[in-house]
């Protein structure tokens, strides 16, 4: 009977054993292939917009009532810097105006580019009229506001080009404390018969 009872107790012993080792090289296993379990990387590659080479220049233009910069901040838009002075004798009179605004691609080829021009103007102009008995000053201050439709057909490409610009701007203007409404189209600020444009 003690026999019987030692055989069965160590039969049970090894099968608890074969049991526990079983569970855990399984276990084992497992973790290995937990390990080598490689999670899916994600990578986002971020694409940078190569601009034209054009757009890499700066480029600065006269038109014969102010100097203009314009730097190309991407391929799809630009930003205009614009100073003008303006003397004349008879009336005596001085003029000075300050201007920015953006510049968007409508067209563009090797030769010919097309661009709309949103944009503000402020101006300021003093006349001095002499009167025999002594002089009169009157001030003029200007706001404007508006948009210009501008061509411009390159002599040298990338290099140098010739244009020109008409627009419709609408605004403010006060002298001597009256105020009054401006509706300029394709006059005055909104017309620009030649635009001279370098590229560097």
């Amino acid at each position: 009977m003690a026999k019987k009872f030692l055989a069965v107790f160590l039969s049970f012993v090894l099968l608890f054993g074969i049991v526990s080792l079983t569970y855990a090289k399984k276990k084992e296993t497992n973790k290995k292939e937990e390990v080598q379990e490689t999670k899916p990387v994600t990578t986002v590659s971020k694409v940078v917009e190569t601009k034209d080479p054009l757009k890499e220049k700066t480029s600065v233009a006269v038109d014969g009532s102010s100097a203009s910069l314009r730097i190309w901040s991407s391929n799809k838009m630009a930003i205009d810097f614009s100073a003008g002075l303006g003397f004349q004798s008879e009336p005596s009179t001085f003029a000075f105006n300050l201007g920015g605004g953006l510049v968007f691609p409508m067209m563009e080829s090797e030769r010919l580019n097309a661009y709309v021009v949103p944009g503000l103007n402020i101006g300021f102009t003093k006349i001095t009229i002499n009167t025999g008995f002594g002089t009169v000053s009157q001030n003029i201050f200007t706001l404007l506001a508006g948009a210009g439709f501008e061509f411009e057909g390159f002599i040298v490409p990338q290099i140098l080009s010739i244009g020109s610009s008409v627009g419709v701007f609408i605004g403010i203007q006060s002298s001597e404390g009256t105020t009054s409404f401006i509706f300029d189209a394709a006059r005055g600020i909104g017309l620009k018969p030649l635009i001279i444009r370098f590229y560097f």
